[in-house]
Protein backbone atom coordinates (compact mmCIF):
# COMPACT_ATOMS: atom_id res chain seq x y z
CA UNK A 1 0.00 0.00 0.00
CA UNK A 2 2.99 2.30 0.52
CA UNK A 3 3.66 2.12 -3.23
CA UNK A 4 0.28 3.76 -3.90
CA UNK A 5 1.30 6.83 -1.89
CA UNK A 6 4.33 7.54 -4.05
CA UNK A 7 3.29 6.51 -7.54
CA UNK A 8 3.31 9.44 -9.95
CA UNK A 9 1.81 7.38 -12.81
CA UNK A 10 4.59 8.55 -15.08
CA UNK A 11 4.92 5.07 -16.57
CA UNK A 12 2.14 2.73 -17.63
CA UNK A 13 3.85 -0.16 -15.82
CA UNK A 14 3.66 1.73 -12.52
CA UNK A 15 -0.01 2.40 -13.11
CA UNK A 16 -0.61 -1.32 -13.69
CA UNK A 17 1.29 -2.24 -10.54
CA UNK A 18 -0.92 0.23 -8.67
CA UNK A 19 -4.02 -1.48 -10.09
CA UNK A 20 -2.67 -4.87 -9.00
CA UNK A 21 -2.06 -3.54 -5.49
CA UNK A 22 -5.58 -2.07 -5.39
CA UNK A 23 -6.90 -5.55 -6.17
CA UNK A 24 -5.87 -6.60 -2.66
CA UNK A 25 -8.05 -3.91 -1.06
CA UNK A 26 -11.22 -5.59 0.20
CA UNK A 27 -13.15 -2.70 1.74
CA UNK A 28 -15.34 -1.07 -0.90
CA UNK A 29 -14.85 2.50 0.38
CA UNK A 30 -11.08 2.16 0.51
CA UNK A 31 -11.08 0.51 -2.92
CA UNK A 32 -13.12 3.42 -4.29
CA UNK A 33 -10.68 5.92 -2.78
CA UNK A 34 -7.74 4.13 -4.37
CA UNK A 35 -9.46 3.81 -7.76
CA UNK A 36 -10.28 7.51 -7.66
CA UNK A 37 -6.56 8.21 -7.23
CA UNK A 38 -5.58 5.82 -10.03
CA UNK A 39 -4.68 7.24 -13.43
CA UNK A 40 -7.41 5.79 -15.65
CA UNK A 41 -6.68 6.57 -19.28
CA UNK A 42 -6.95 3.21 -21.03
CA UNK A 43 -8.84 -0.07 -21.06
CA UNK A 44 -5.85 -2.15 -19.91
CA UNK A 45 -5.59 -0.38 -16.57
CA UNK A 46 -9.34 -0.67 -15.98
CA UNK A 47 -9.40 -4.34 -16.94
CA UNK A 48 -6.56 -5.05 -14.51
CA UNK A 49 -8.87 -4.20 -11.63
CA UNK A 50 -10.62 -7.09 -9.87
CA UNK A 51 -13.63 -6.94 -7.59
CA UNK A 52 -14.37 -9.44 -4.85
CA UNK A 53 -17.93 -8.41 -4.08
CA UNK A 54 -18.69 -11.14 -1.54
CA UNK A 55 -20.05 -9.74 1.72
CA UNK A 56 -20.39 -6.29 0.09
CA UNK A 57 -22.71 -6.97 -2.85
CA UNK A 58 -24.96 -3.94 -2.32
CA UNK A 59 -22.01 -1.60 -1.76
CA UNK A 60 -20.27 -2.68 -4.96
CA UNK A 61 -23.53 -2.37 -6.94
CA UNK A 62 -23.86 1.18 -5.59
CA UNK A 63 -20.28 1.87 -6.66
CA UNK A 64 -21.02 0.50 -10.13
CA UNK A 65 -24.08 2.76 -10.41
CA UNK A 66 -21.98 5.73 -9.31
CA UNK A 67 -19.18 5.04 -11.78
CA UNK A 68 -21.43 4.47 -14.81
CA UNK A 69 -22.72 8.03 -14.27
CA UNK A 70 -19.20 9.50 -14.29
CA UNK A 71 -18.16 12.03 -16.93
CA UNK A 72 -14.94 10.05 -17.36
CA UNK A 73 -15.30 7.16 -19.84
CA UNK A 74 -12.79 4.88 -18.15
CA UNK A 75 -14.54 5.32 -14.80
CA UNK A 76 -17.75 4.30 -16.56
CA UNK A 77 -15.85 1.24 -17.79
CA UNK A 78 -14.87 0.50 -14.17
CA UNK A 79 -18.58 0.60 -13.33
CA UNK A 80 -19.25 -2.00 -16.01
CA UNK A 81 -16.26 -4.13 -14.96
CA UNK A 82 -17.62 -4.37 -11.42
CA UNK A 83 -20.71 -6.06 -12.87
CA UNK A 84 -18.63 -9.01 -14.10
CA UNK A 85 -18.76 -10.24 -10.50
CA UNK A 86 -22.55 -10.55 -10.79
CA UNK A 87 -22.96 -12.58 -14.00
CA UNK A 88 -24.42 -15.60 -12.22
CA UNK A 89 -25.96 -14.09 -9.12
CA UNK A 90 -29.19 -13.01 -7.52
CA UNK A 91 -28.50 -9.46 -8.68
CA UNK A 92 -29.11 -9.89 -12.40
CA UNK A 93 -32.07 -7.50 -12.33
CA UNK A 94 -29.68 -4.84 -11.01
CA UNK A 95 -27.08 -5.72 -13.63
CA UNK A 96 -29.60 -5.38 -16.46
CA UNK A 97 -30.87 -2.10 -15.03
CA UNK A 98 -27.34 -0.67 -14.92
CA UNK A 99 -26.62 -1.89 -18.46
CA UNK A 100 -29.83 -0.24 -19.67
CA UNK A 101 -28.73 3.05 -18.11
CA UNK A 102 -25.90 3.09 -20.68
CA UNK A 103 -28.20 2.98 -23.72
CA UNK A 104 -27.02 6.41 -24.90
CA UNK A 105 -23.34 5.66 -24.35
CA UNK A 106 -21.08 6.94 -27.14
CA UNK A 107 -17.64 5.90 -25.91
CA UNK A 108 -16.22 2.87 -27.69
CA UNK A 109 -14.42 1.38 -24.68
CA UNK A 110 -17.51 1.59 -22.48
CA UNK A 111 -19.74 0.00 -25.11
CA UNK A 112 -17.18 -2.76 -25.69
CA UNK A 113 -17.12 -3.52 -21.96
CA UNK A 114 -20.92 -3.77 -21.96
CA UNK A 115 -20.80 -6.12 -24.97
CA UNK A 116 -18.19 -8.28 -23.26
CA UNK A 117 -20.32 -8.33 -20.10
CA UNK A 118 -23.38 -9.33 -22.13
CA UNK A 119 -21.45 -12.20 -23.68
CA UNK A 120 -20.48 -13.38 -20.19
CA UNK A 121 -24.12 -13.09 -19.12
CA UNK A 122 -25.13 -15.22 -22.10
CA UNK A 123 -22.63 -17.85 -21.01
CA UNK A 124 -23.25 -17.83 -17.26
CA UNK A 125 -26.94 -16.86 -17.04
CA UNK A 126 -28.26 -17.80 -20.46
CA UNK A 127 -32.00 -17.89 -19.76
CA UNK A 128 -32.02 -14.63 -17.79
CA UNK A 129 -29.96 -12.93 -20.48
CA UNK A 130 -32.20 -14.14 -23.31
CA UNK A 131 -35.21 -12.88 -21.36
CA UNK A 132 -33.45 -9.54 -21.00
CA UNK A 133 -32.79 -9.40 -24.76
CA UNK A 134 -36.53 -9.57 -25.39
CA UNK A 135 -36.90 -6.05 -23.90
CA UNK A 136 -33.36 -4.64 -23.70
CA UNK A 137 -32.26 -1.03 -24.11
CA UNK A 138 -28.85 -1.77 -25.59
CA UNK A 139 -27.75 0.64 -28.27
CA UNK A 140 -27.32 -0.84 -31.75
CA UNK A 141 -23.50 -0.85 -31.61
CA UNK A 142 -23.44 -2.69 -28.28
CA UNK A 143 -26.04 -5.24 -29.38
CA UNK A 144 -24.06 -5.97 -32.55
CA UNK A 145 -20.81 -6.31 -30.59
CA UNK A 146 -22.54 -8.57 -28.06
CA UNK A 147 -23.69 -10.90 -30.81
CA UNK A 148 -20.23 -10.75 -32.40
CA UNK A 149 -18.52 -11.64 -29.12
CA UNK A 150 -20.93 -14.54 -28.64
CA UNK A 151 -20.21 -15.70 -32.21
CA UNK A 152 -16.50 -15.78 -31.38
CA UNK A 153 -16.94 -17.66 -28.11
CA UNK A 154 -16.37 -21.39 -27.80
CA UNK A 155 -18.62 -21.29 -24.73
CA UNK A 156 -21.75 -20.39 -26.72
CA UNK A 157 -23.41 -23.23 -28.61
CA UNK A 158 -23.84 -23.10 -32.39
CA UNK A 159 -27.60 -23.20 -31.89
CA UNK A 160 -27.47 -20.17 -29.60
CA UNK A 161 -25.14 -18.32 -31.97
CA UNK A 162 -27.66 -18.74 -34.76
CA UNK A 163 -30.55 -17.69 -32.51
CA UNK A 164 -28.71 -14.57 -31.29
CA UNK A 165 -28.45 -13.28 -34.86
CA UNK A 166 -32.25 -12.97 -34.90
CA UNK A 167 -31.96 -10.09 -32.40
CA UNK A 168 -30.13 -7.98 -34.99
CA UNK A 169 -32.29 -5.67 -37.08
Amino acid sequence: MEFLKYNDFKYHENTLVSAYVINYVKDVKEKENQINNLYLDNWATVDSLKFDVRKQEQEFLALSRKYVKSKEPFKRRVGVRILFSYTSSDYLVDVFEIIDSLKDEKEYYVNMAVAWLCCELMIKSRDAFLNYLDHHNLNDFTLRKTVSKCQDSFRVSDKDKKMLKTFLK
